[in-house]
């Protein structure tokens, strides 16, 4: 995933729980979760694994981030958003 520096703050749209279990794991730059009440800041070489029906929303602290993402079997069901 790349996660661009504009995506700072969190979106109220992606704090949705949903069925579905995803890991995360930092390749380059900052990466905020905010998992539920929690905010986490994730950095090159940590991850985080979490059931997805926790409130969830990733991104982006003090410039662009990656991060590969592993998706449980509901995964084919991820919705990505874009803007119009």
């Amino acid at each position: 995933m790349e996660i661009p520096a504009q995506r700072t703050a969190p979106d109220p749209r992606g704090h949705e729980g949903h069925e579905g279990h995803e890991w995360l794991y930092v390749l380059s730059g900052r990466v905020r979760l905010v998992l539920g009440d929690d905010y986490l800041v994730l950095v090159p070489g940590e991850a985080a694994e979490f059931s997805t029906w926790t409130p969830h929303w990733t991104g982006a602290v003090d410039g662009p981030a990656q991060a590969l993402g592993i998706f449980g079997p509901q995964g084919e069901r991820v919705h990505l958003r874009t803007r119009r």
